[in-house]
């Protein structure tokens, strides 16, 4: 495991591994709209986002979460 990443980047690298993506999408047309997140597994659904956010700082931020989140919930449980 290399060290020097940060938790962010080795979640994430290990989610791209292991097939996990979130998808954003958009909740209509227009120039940065609201979006929803859902969460992928081998390019299918296993958790479809309710929530609408801004496209900012804290939708980053939240998507770093839901990676880091999947990285520990699958590795440290072993739930693949």
């Amino acid at each position: 495991m290399d060290r020097s990443k940060t938790i962010e980047q080795r979640a994430m690298s290990w989610c791209f591994e292991n097939d996990f993506k979130i998808d954003v999408l958009p909740v209509r047309k227009g120039k940065r709209p609201l979006v929803t997140l859902n969460v992928l597994k081998r390019g299918k659904i296993i958790k479809e986002g309710a929530k609408e956010y801004i496209q900012n700082q804290k939708l980053a931020e939240k998507i770093n979460n839901i990676y880091v989140h999947l990285y520990r919930y699958y590795t440290d449980f072993k739930n693949i």
